[in-house]
């Protein structure tokens, strides 16, 4: 048996060379100091307490890079994931409460569990049910709900919840009049930043920079701004060993949900982690093997009140161009989330709301992909009214809907393509 392939650690790990520790180092710092505020931003998403956030950030990460087959992937909390979450369970209980909580934490274990045994059984296929045109689609209709849904924080209104946006606009333009200006002026002014420091260096920590300014605001002149939501209490410490509660029934209930973060959280994984492979040359990405490491990363993490997680996007990337080689750098990643749950959540409490909601806007936003739409426009027709079909029915339908939809849109698409292939005709030389 080759354990290098059922534990990849033990490819390079054995073989580990100093010099590329100080890559590792760089990254794993840089990605540790966006992950704990965006860990704290995103658990709000989910409808968890911020302190979820940087649970997602621990054991998962510790799995993956034992089991995980690519070395610069950053697992952990995701904004669409967590807003998947959010939809699926705040339809079973009050965000926030125990119950709640309880609910996600299982979510996490069902979650992992599927994704384990596709791994196991070689089904790492089924990602080719989601076509390219779908994944956009999709990807930019719940980066828009998103965004939306940050608006009560970011405008310190109390606009309704919802991942349908015939639902939300309605709302939104009836209330949009009653902004508060303290929290509406905080949250624009961290956006502004937030932009500008994007614009001049991709690498500078942008999200750490508004947090802590944000806090500093709130500390000092919180007198004068008694109007402003802020995080307050974060408890200190580590997450303990829990087993979570199974009800069948609920079970039932979840796998609608759970079967979505399985496909988007993998899909996810496999999209970035292919993006950074053709950048090196040190190791392959094995989809199946992803699938095992996602699943185990699911499983343990439920065990320690994590909530789904999966890999982000912005936080890959950066940990990539920050200089990170192999798994080293998800290590050093945690242990700073360690020192930050053990010693610095006190100085979360001033944190404000607004700032978090900035934080995420930009983020998701950016995940809009307009530039392939007017491609696809231009070139493929087809697959622009199947990316559009995609989109439309996640805004009007919702997130579990959405994808269904347009992941039967592609299979029909595709059939009807086969059916009827294109037939390119040529004039022939009637003289030869």
């Amino acid at each position: 048996m080759n354990f290098k392939k059922i534990i990849p650690i033990l490819e390079w790990l054995p073989n580990y060379q100093s010099y590329r520790f100080k890559g590792d180092l760089i990254a794993g710092i840089t990605v540790g100091i966006i992950l704990i505020p965006q860990g704290i931003a995103y658990a709000l998403i989910a409808g968890l307490p911020p302190i979820y956030g940087l649970y997602c950030a621990l054991l998962p990460q510790i799995i993956y890079t034992i089991f995980g087959t690519s070395r610069q992937v950053a697992i952990g909390p995701v904004a669409m994931d967590s807003l998947i979450v959010a939809t699926g369970v705040s339809t079973l209980a009050l965000a926030g409460s125990e119950s709640y909580i309880s609910i996600a934490i299982l979510l996490a274990l069902l979650v992992g569990i599927i994704q384990f045994m596709m791994g196991v059984f070689k089904l790492g296929f089924v990602v080719n049910f989601l076509s390219k045109p779908v994944i956009i689609g999709f990807t930019s209709a719940v980066a828009l709900t998103i965004g939306l849904n940050q608006f009560r924080n970011l405008l310190g209104v109390n606009f309704i919840q919802s991942d349908q946006i015939q639902i939300l606009l309605p709302n939104f333009w009836e209330q949009i009049l009653n902004f508060n200006t303290h929290t509406t002026s905080i949250g624009c002014i961290a956006m502004v930043i937030i932009i500008i420091f994007r614009n001049i260096n991709k690498k500078i920590p942008n999200a750490l920079i508004v947090v802590v300014l944000g806090i500093l605001v709130m500390k000092y002149f919180g007198v004068n701004l008694k109007d402003v939501a802020i995080v307050k209490s974060i408890p200190s410490g580590l997450p303990s060993f829990s087993i979570p509660i199974f009800d069948f029934q609920l079970i039932k209930q979840l796998m609608p949900i759970a079967l979505t973060l399985v496909m988007v959280g993998y899909l996810e994984l496999i999209s970035i982690g292919k993006t950074l492979e053709a950048k090196q040359d040190d190791y392959r990405v094995r989809p199946n093997q992803e699938l095992i490491a996602l699943g185990l990363s699911n499983i343990v993490g439920s065990f320690f009140k994590a909530y789904p997680s999966t890999s982000s996007f912005s936080r890959s990337a950066i940990n990539q161009e920050s200089g990170a080689t192999t798994g080293m750098a998800a290590l050093i990643s945690v242990a700073m989330v360690v020192f930050t749950l053990l010693f610095l959540t006190p100085y979360f409490y001033y944190l404000p709301n607004t700032v978090l909601a900035a934080i995420i806007i930009v983020a998701v936003f950016g995940l809009i992909n307009f530039s392939e739409g007017f491609y696809l426009w231009r070139t493929h027709k087809l697959d622009f009214c199947l990316m559009l079909i995609t989109f439309v029915s996640t805004l009007i339908f919702g997130i579990e809907y959405g994808i269904l939809i347009g992941v039967i849109s592609s299979l029909t698409i595709n059939t009807y393509k086969k059916i009827r292939p294109k037939i390119i005709k040529q004039e022939i030389d009637r003289d030869q």
